[in-house]
Parts: C-alpha cells; sequence; structure tokens
C-alpha cells in the first residue's frame, strides 16, 4: 500500500473505514460493534479501531466465563489488543476484573491509556452502561503502521504478522499514536464513544443501518 504518495496511487484511506454491527440471535449472545477509521499522517498510516461487545449485568464477569466464550463473543479473537496481547495473554484476567471492580493509581492495568511495548499499539478499555440490564467492553485502539516503503518494513510486519508476548505499559498520552491521531480525527474518542453508544442503545443500529443482504444477523453504516 502507497499510502505515503497519496490517494492517486493506492487504497484511499476512508476507503478502509467500517461501522458495522453483528446483533446477538441468542439473549445469552453479545452483541458486537466494529468502527475503524484510518487516516495517513506523516505519511505513515494510522487506524483508530473500537470494540464493543455487550453482555448481561445479570451475570457477573469472572475471567473463567469470559475464557469460556459463551455470551460476551462474535469470534474467538475479538478481545486480542494486537498480536502481542491476546485474550488469552495472562494480563487479560487481570485487566478485565481491574476496569470493571476497581481504578487505583498504583495499578498499571488501571491506568486509561495503555500500551504493547512490542508494536506500540495504545488502547484504552472501559466498561460502559448501555441500560438498565446491559453493560458493554469497550476496547478502543489506535496503531501506527508506518509508511510501509518495502513488504518487509518492520513497522508494518510488527503490527500484522508480530510474534511473541507483549507486556502492557503506559502509553504515551502526549506523543504517542492516540495523539497523533486525535490531532486529526474529525470526533474526538470520547464523541465516538458516544455516537457508538446511541447506536447500540434500544438497537437503534437496526434502523439506522442498512442490514446484510445474505440474511446474516450484520447491520453496516452505509456512507
Amino acid at each position: 500500500m502507497r499510502h505515503r504518495q497519496g490517494s492517486p496511487y493506492g487504497v484511499r484511506p476512508a476507503s478502509l473505514d467500517v461501522l458495522e454491527v453483528h446483533k446477538a440471535e441468542l439473549r445469552a449472545e453479545s452483541t458486537s460493534l466494529l468502527s475503524i477509521e484510518a487516516k495517513v499522517i506523516d505519511g505513515e498510516l494510522y487506524m483508530r479501531v473500537q470494540q464493543w461487545a455487550t453482555f448481561t449485568t445479570m451475570v457477573p464477569i469472572h475471567w473463567p466465563s469470559w475464557n469460556a466464550l459463551p455470551y460476551v463473543t462474535p469470534g474467538p479473537d475479538w478481545l486480542s489488543i494486537c498480536s502481542h496481547i491476546t485474550r488469552l495473554h495472562p494480563i487479560m484476567p487481570r485487566l478485565m476484573e481491574c476496569k470493571q471492580m476497581h481504578h487505583r493509581f498504583d495499578c498499571v492495568t488501571c491506568h486509561k491509556l495503555l500500551q504493547c511495548d512490542k508494536c506500540c499499539t495504545e488502547f484504552e478499555v472501559e466498561i460502559r452502561h448501555l441500560d438498565m440490564e446491559t453493560e458493554a467492553v469497550v476496547i478502543t485502539k489506535w496503531l501506527n503502521f508506518g509508511a510501509r516503503r518495502d513488504p518487509q518494513d518492520p513497522q508494518w510486519r510488527c503490527n500484522l504478522y508480530g510474534s511473541g508476548t507483549g507486556m502492557i505499559q503506559k502509553g504515551q498520552p502526549r506523543s504517542g499514536n492516540r495523539a497523533v491521531f486525535e490531532v486529526v480525527a474529525e470526533r474526538s474518542c470520547e464523541v465516538l464513544t458516544d455516537d457508538n453508544a446511541y447506536v447500540l442503545e434500544r438497537e437503534r443500529f437496526e434502523w439506522l443501518f442498512q442490514r446484510s443482504e445474505s440474511g446474516r444477523q450484520v447491520w453496516t453504516y452505509a456512507k
């Protein structure tokens, strides 16, 4: 992808944008939302990705339930932060329990902006209240795929084909991927989150979005 040379020489970043909802077919399952925004900034491809998965407040979150995936995921890997911090990473149980149960300044997983130490993907995790019976896990990620000057570009390959186990560390609120993307974003992350919550509340996506012609329980926002 020669994005650093401008839209005449490759895929337009806007064509990579996605906003879709996968509706749960059973009450015990999770409805999920995926939002992707892409921008070329100083010749490098950045993305802001937000993933939602709903769960009923009648069933408390405990990591064994999450790991068994009975009702909160549309697929086995949706909870992964990046290729280095997957849902099977040993930090994930602590991260999820931390976000739900407590907020402490001396706990690294309670820090609002976190980062993978291998690919520098920055992310935030929060629990969002939707209604009396429904909450959602919200994961927002900021990625930098670099300029990809050749197929072996290390930054490109690290994001797409990274291996090994990453460690979670505090993000860089003034100079990291989040800071770079948010400066040029049309909507702030807070507004994006509020907009996506509005779509999921009362299942408004059913009349705001276009349903897939395949008959699947998938609704896509048509620009």
